[in-house]
Parts: structure tokens; sequence; C-alpha cells
């Protein structure tokens, strides 16, 4: 049973299921039930309400493309910096879905949202670029991709170093988790 649903838009329903069964498990396994139970509510109201805020701006942007773009770069940066820290065993390094409680991700991505449909989209691009280079894993908000990311390990090893993390760990991610690329 789903705790709640936004919109299908970027998928979000999958991750926040699969987070929704980690926090009861952790609820299950818990000495203290009923203080689990009260931060999964907390937890997942939280993520739910991130997914509302990012969904709502794209949709104010769907009719400026690269306004949309923008916003679309917000998720896929949290999404694979997530992914990325999750991966080499470091999910303290991504606090909440789409990074909403990183001290730094956090407050970027709610004054981007805020701003999307509203500013200039030349403005709202480099505002989103300043939030995602510091999580940019995948080499995203780069103009010359013209809108093309591929997945390529090049990205990921260059940016090791936000992740905690050094390119002989990351080349050991890749190959534990079946990436050839």
């Amino acid at each position: 049973m789903a705790a709640g649903f936004i919109d299908p838009l970027f998928s979000t329903g999958f991750v926040l299921s699969l987070l929704g069964i980690e926090r009861l498990c952790d609820w299950m396994e818990a000495g203290e039930p009923q203080e689990k139970l009260d931060r999964y509510g907390v937890e997942t109201l939280a993520d739910l309400d991130a997914t509302a805020d990012l969904v709502g701006a794209a949709y104010r942007t769907l009719d400026d493309p690269e306004s949309f773009e923008a916003v679309s770069m917000l998720y896929f940066a949290a999404a694979s910096y997530s992914e990325c820290a999750r991966r080499l065993g470091k999910p303290g390094l991504a606090p909440g879905f789409l990074l909403r409680s990183h001290p730094r991700f956090g407050p970027g991505f709610r004054e981007c949202l805020l701003a999307a449909g509203r500013a200039h989209p030349d403005a709202l691009a480099a505002q989103v670029a300043s939030v995602v280079r510091p999580f940019n894993v995948a080499g995203l908000c780069d103009p010359s991709k013209r809108g093309w990311y591929p997945v390529a390990a090049a990205d990921l090893l260059g940016a090791s170093d936000t992740l905690g993390s050094d390119p002989d760990e990351i080349r050991a991610m890749l190959r534990r988790t079946g990436f050839d690329g």
C-alpha cells in the first residue's frame, strides 16, 4: 500500500515505495518501535512534499523547454548522486529523497523550484547549475551535450571526490554493479 501518490512524471513512485519499505523494515526491527514509526511518518511526508514541489515546478515550466530541462537537472542530479552514494555504502551522504535534507543541496533545490516558471530560463539554468555542480556525478548541465546525457563511467570517475571516494573505489563499485561502460 502506498503512503501517497504525486504524479508519474519522474517515476518517483518506485523509489518512494522502496524507501518506504526500507523505513518500515527499520521500524519492525527497532527497539523503540513508536519512535521509529513516528520518524517514518515525518520522513515519508517530507519526501512526498519534496516530490510534489519538484513535479509542480516541472509542470509550471512545461511550455518552456529550457526551464523544464533545468528543473529536470535537479531531479537527475539528486537521483544519480544518491544512487551512487548508496552503492558505495555511503548513504549518509544523501539524506532524504531528492537530497531534500542535505544542508547544501536541499535549500538550493527549494530555491530553484520556487524560481521555476518565474525566472528567465537562462537565469534559472545558471542557478540550477550552481546547485547541481557539487553533486554532479553524471555530467549534467552541460550545454555542449545538447540535452543528451549518456551514462558514462568517465563522468562518475571525474566526480569521485564529490562522493568522498577515489577513482579506485568508483571502479570497484562499477564492477560490483555490473557496469561495463
